[in-house]
């Protein structure tokens, strides 16, 4: 999947964890909301300038949807700047700063 992420210019997703893999590999999303678990975690990110939310996915309108992909596949310099800016959210080291607390819990 990341691969497929890293390739990618942009990203429309659903609220969950695959987020954090969008910011992982810097791939600028929009994000919908699709249960009511994923709400806190999109509008941290929208209002932090993460990511761009869509909002609850029944109340998207697909000409306000369609309008919002056209805006960011036009505006190159937002979508470098999204990307630049989810990269300093998730690093992609967890496993490793898991495995050295691991290897220290247990030596």
């Amino acid at each position: 999947m990341s691969e497929i992420m890293l390739k990618s210019d942009m990203a429309i997703s659903a609220g969950g964890s695959t987020l954090y893999e969008l910011c992982a590999c810097g791939t600028p999303t929009l994000a919908i909301v699709i249960a009511d678990n994923q709400r806190e975690m999109v509008d941290m990110m929208s209002s932090e300038g993460y990511i761009i939310s869509l909002g609850w996915h029944g109340e998207l309108a697909d000409m306000e949807l369609l309008q919002k992909i056209k805006l960011l596949c036009a505006d190159y310099e937002k979508r470098v700047s999204l990307s630049k800016k989810m990269q300093k959210l998730v690093d992609g080291e967890g496993v490793r700063r898991i495995v050295e607390e691991i290897i220290k819990i247990t030596s």
